[in-house]
């Protein structure tokens, strides 16, 4: 809850230094069942079949990133030098 005396403390110290507070990841046993096969939610299409808990697991996660805000990264070929 954002009424809590550490979300107020966290939100004046990110007005002060400068950085954005966003929502994180929950605590979902999807992850802990994924993470020995070393999987994350990026490996989805690994998956097959994705029930409930993997649909929303992505959908977290792909709120997370959308709040970072991050430059879209355009893949380019490596210079070869002739």
């Amino acid at each position: 809850p954002r009424d809590d005396p550490e979300a107020h403390a966290l939100a004046q110290l990110a007005k002060r230094v400068g950085f954005r507070i966003i929502p994180g990841l929950g605590e979902r046993v999807i992850y802990r069942e994924m993470f020995p096969a070393g999987l994350t939610m990026i490996d989805s299409k690994a998956f097959g079949s994705m029930g409930l808990a993997h649909v929303a697991a992505r959908q977290e996660l792909r709120e997370m990133m959308a709040a970072l805000q991050l430059p879209e990264v355009v893949e380019q070929a490596p210079d070869v030098a002739a």
